[in-house]
């Protein structure tokens, strides 16, 4: 996790910006932008600030933010909707099956379909398409046309799935 902090001095400069989690001091960073890599915080809650020093050794402490770090346990599995084709809808094989899927706290990386038990397609997604293109369109043509719509698995990337 990086933490970042913006700091001046209207009559010097900055010689130094420290990063607490709580009264536990994170790391300290000499150059703007300033900023430190938190590696692997414990799951908890912290009240995170910022302290800048100026070139005399005077400083000033950051309005405190808290935020809460989770562990891997909580992981919620993500959410997906098709929006073509429409619920007991007849398709032909050449269809565009169009779905939505979204994570609230990681990327999606695939999405599988489904008609009853048996995967009729299945698409690897990259953290950029995830990112930029929530919106995937998956051709249906190597099946046969159905009259219910087939269902999905979706899977984000620390191994939660949903049916």
């Amino acid at each position: 996790m990086t933490l970042m902090a913006t700091a001046s001095d209207r009559d010097g400069s900055v010689s130094r910006v420290e990063f607490y989690a709580g009264a536990t001091l994170v790391g300290t960073d000499t150059t703007s932008p300033y900023s430190v890599v938190w590696p692997n915080p414990s799951p908890g809650t912290y009240s995170l600030t910022a302290k800048a020093y100026d070139n005399p050794n005077a400083s000033t402490v950051s309005a405190s933010v808290a935020f809460t770090v989770s562990s891997g346990s909580t992981n919620t599995p993500p959410a997906v909707t098709i929006s073509v084709p429409a619920n007991d809808a007849i398709f032909a094989p050449s269809t565009t099956i169009q779905i939505r899927a979204r994570d609230k706290e990681s990327a999606i990386t695939r999405v599988e379909f489904f008609a009853g038990s048996a995967r009729i397609a299945r698409r690897t997604i990259t953290r950029q398409l995830a990112v930029s293109a929530p919106r995937i369109e998956l051709k249906a043509g190597s099946c046969e046309a159905q009259t219910v719509a087939p269902g999905m698995v979706r899977f984000d990337d620390v191994g939660a799935a949903r049916q």
